[in-house]
């Protein structure tokens, strides 16, 4: 496996700026040395730096034309990297920043590649549902290409960086969900085809029993590859309190490492054949907080995730 590092800086599209420092972050915290224990080779690339566009006057969603020029640029370097058969590993920045990478990645894999979304939110709104109209809270829904009658920027925005091959339901999947717009929660009630765990239930089933289930979702759903984007507020705010978007109860340390030696074994699995097709880490923001304690865990999570056996 070769790993392209790819800094993703937009830290704009939430509410609270500063993780634009992430990548800078996890590398000082060592990322390049957790990447040697894996065993496999890999490259750091220059960071995709973002400029701040004014936004047009009839936009209701926050700081589009910087996500827009952004998430185009990052699409770029993540095509790229696929095209030269590597691994990016897209270090954010924020949530928003998935709009580019992934879509880089559907558009080189096709409709076959499925995403798990790990996070405390769905990231499943639209401009026309979203009560905070920022946009890390709508990148889900831009890649399944969701319709939103009420905003053209909107449309010009999944024209230009979402392929036709988009994120389909039934390839989508969240683990780790405690706080959901009540537009999100309908969604995913009512939509049969989507792999969707909170929290709670995954504390009620436990690990082995999610897994089972996930793995013959995945086994089921005609998936050829696999995109894994992490959210720091995935973490319970204890040992992941660099996030601008805590919500109480996340996942403890053994809830990260078996959740990273889980799928360990599904993407080197040669049986199921579903490899790893690259991964974001996003919304760490160390202006938050500067121990390092968010960065550590994470990388231990990327490690686990990424040994060879």
């Amino acid at each position: 496996m070769n790993i392209d590092i790819i800094g993703a800086t937009y830290d704009i599209g939430g509410r609270r700026e500063g993780c634009m420092e992430g990548p800078d972050s996890l590398r000082d915290a060592g990322l390049h040395q957790i990447l040697t224990e894996t065993g496999h080779s890999f490259h750091d690339n220059e960071d995709v730096m973002y400029r701040v566009f004014d936004n047009p006057l009839d936009c209701s969603i926050k700081n589009f034309s910087s996500a827009y020029n952004f998430c185009y640029e990052l699409k770029r370097a993540v095509s790229r990297s696929l095209s030269n058969h590597n691994i990016p590993l897209v270090l954010g920045g924020d949530h928003t920043i998935s709009m580019g990478s992934i879509s880089a990645a559907l558009e080189s894999i096709g409709s076959s590649m499925s995403v798990l979304w790990i996070d405390a939110h769905a990231d499943l709104n639209t401009p026309d549902v979203s009560p905070s109209k920022n946009m890390h809270g709508m990148t889900v829904a831009a890649l399944m290409r969701l319709e939103s009658p009420g905003s053209s920027y909107w449309t010009k925005l999944i024209n230009r960086i979402v392929p036709d091959s988009c994120l389909l339901p039934s390839r989508m999947a969240w683990m780790g969900l405690r706080d959901l717009d009540s537009y999100e929660t309908a969604y995913i009630k009512n939509n049969k085809h989507v792999f969707a765990k909170t929290k709670t239930e995954i504390d009620e089933m436990g690990w082995d029993a999610c897994f089972e289930e996930y793995r013959a979702w995945l086994a089921n759903s005609g998936s050829r590859s696999l995109w894994i984007s992490y959210d720091i507020d995935a973490l319970d705010p204890s040992i992941g309190p660099a996030s601008g978007t805590l919500v109480p109860d996340g996942f403890s340390m053994d809830d990260v490492k078996t959740l990273a030696e889980k799928l360990n074994g599904i993407i080197m699995d040669k049986d199921l054949n579903i490899p790893l097709a690259g991964m974001d880490v996003v919304e760490i923001n160390p202006s938050i907080d500067n121990t390092g304690k968010s960065e550590k865990n994470t990388l231990e999570f990327v490690r686990d995730l990424l040994k060879q056996s």
